[in-house]
């Protein structure tokens, strides 16, 4: 499975730029057969971002669903029209779902739930050692949190950029969940057994919200 996101930054007003991002969403769920989300993003990305996202099986699906877009003249016509909000290129990702905890292929996150993006780069020859630890970490981090958390690796951008997605349905959560970070005992020592996998300093953590 592959997580394709597109990640803008818009200008304008408030109102418009809700307006036009629903309509876009709406738009596109209406002409293709996968679901597509939209999120609004938190700390940790550039402010006033959104981010479109939605899960194929393969590249191939995906090419034939950018097409399918790309030949519909409504579609045509909204991206004119986001000429006027967006305030440049926009940043898009794919990642492939190398492990799920605590959720399944084709379940769906929920409108107003918030995900947890943190992502790290995999230190030259250590791909061997880190995929496993961080799988390991994925299931005892879902148990614990007591929430959804899918590990990926990166297949544009960054080779060696891997992230962990955890899902949380309620701010409440969310605070649990850092609260959780900080006083397992075990979970920090999974942590601290990471060592040298990691490349120093390139650890990342970003929110996004699902808005529709």
């Amino acid at each position: 499975m592959i997580i394709f996101s597109r990640l803008v930054t818009l200008k304008g007003a408030v109102g418009a730029v809700m307006e036009y991002t629903h309509e876009v969403t709406t738009l596109v769920n209406d002409i293709v057969d996968v679901e597509v989300a939209l999120s609004v993003c938190g700390p940790g990305y550039p402010g006033n971002s959104f981010i479109w996202a939605t899960t194929v099986e393969s590249r191939a699906q995906l090419a034939d669903t950018q097409a399918t877009l790309l030949a519909n003249s409504a579609y045509q016509e909204m991206s004119a029209k986001g000429l006027e909000f967006w305030t440049g290129p926009p940043l898009d990702r794919l990642r492939e779902v190398l492990h799920l905890a605590g959720i399944s292929e084709g379940d769906t996150v929920p409108v107003g739930s918030t995900s947890t993006v943190v992502t790290a780069n995999i230190a030259n020859g250590k791909f061997g050692e880190a995929i496993p630890w961080s799988i390991e970490l994925t299931d005892y981090a879902s148990q614990l949190f007591g929430a959804p958390v899918a590990f990926t690796r990166s297949l544009a951008g960054s080779f060696a950029e891997v992230a962990w997605i955890t899902v949380t349905e309620t701010p409440a959560d969310l605070d649990k969940v850092h609260q959780l970070e900080l006083t397992d005992e075990g979970y920090g020592q999974r942590i601290d057994a990471a060592g040298d996998l990691f490349v120093e300093g390139s650890a990342h953590r970003a929110y996004l919200t699902r808005i529709a």
